[in-house]
């Protein structure tokens, strides 16, 4: 859904035993909606690069994945700029997103950029909802989930069964997202703050209340407020696991997309290194389906 994490405050960022998840998620879709309407334009997201040929895929997902020829969908896509490049890289893709202004944006994009749309399409759907939403369940050869996605979602075993039936027999599910324990030990806050990180296990939602996106920290929302739960490592291979999914590899990574921690220097291949931290920041998963 995003290409980095929101940062959590001390205050703001207060356990939420209120309401229904449903609830939480309707609010997060309205503040996913008002970042839709601001990214377009952020420098973060490089728009403009990508019309003029460039691929947003970063060197983890490229190398770990060869999607020419495959039917590829993508699930929490935000505006598409992922999902247009793996259909560059010569899949045929559908993208899957809860904001119906991001996948306005998602089209616009294909459209100016000449893909062609019966090989990248879009869906407004809750990703819980994709095995009755997305067309042609069943027969997905790669299912996908990257970058600032799994703590937008209270329940990762229902993702990973969603992934599950929408993948042929043999297909896979590829993550990728920030490392659960380096985000539970620091976080940066957009004053360039540190705090003490964000929960390690799964206590159950957290509100946030914050103004400005990772991609633009100046922005002013009306509807900043926003709900997520944390997962731990273990939550998440076995709930890949329980879904039946046949887990190949879980690789770790020493760099993140985004200043994560204050001393973080960023590379010239973009991205984020602490020069004293030997800690991963980010991790790829893929599991297979039997068949």
């Amino acid at each position: 859904m995003s290409d980095g994490d929101d940062l959590m405050d001390d205050t703001e960022g207060n356990r939420d035993d209120a309401g229904g998840d449903s609830e939480r998620r309707e609010v997060n879709r309205r503040n996913w909606d008002e970042r839709a309407e601001i990214h377009p334009d952020a420098d973060y997201y490089d728009v403009e690069g990508f019309l003029a040929g460039e691929s947003s895929l970063k060197d983890i997902e490229r190398e770990e994945l060869a999607v020419e020829g495959t039917r590829l969908l993508h699930l929490m896509c935000h505006n598409g700029l992922d999902t247009l490049s793996w259909a560059r890289e010569g899949a045929d893709v559908v993208g899957l997103d809860f904001s119906a202004t991001a996948l306005a944006t998602a089209r616009e994009i294909r459209d100016a950029a000449g893909i062609d749309p019966e090989r990248a399409r879009f869906v407004e759907s809750d990703v819980y909802d994709a095995a009755e939403t997305v067309p042609d369940v069943g027969s997905y050869d790669l299912v996908v989930a990257t970058y600032g996605v799994l703590g937008w979602l209270p329940d990762l075993e229902r993702l990973a069964e969603v992934a599950a039936d929408c993948l042929a027999p043999g297909g896979a599910f590829y993550l990728v997202d920030g490392h659960p324990l380096v985000s539970a030990l620091w976080q940066v806050e957009s004053d360039g703050s540190e705090d003490g990180g964000w929960p390690y296990w799964n206590d159950g939602p957290h509100r946030i209340d914050e103004q400005g996106t990772y991609a633009d920290p100046d922005a002013e929302l009306e509807n900043q407020v926003n709900y997520q739960w944390p997962h731990s490592m273990g939550e998440i291979v076995s709930a890949v696991a329980e879904a039946g999914l046949r887990v190949e590899f879980l690789h770790e990574f020493d760099r993140t997309d985004h200043r994560q921690v204050e001393g973080m220097v960023q590379g010239d291949d973009g991205w984020w290194r602490h020069p004293e931290y030997d800690v991963p920041f980010t991790f790829s998963l893929k599991a297979r389906k039997s068949g």
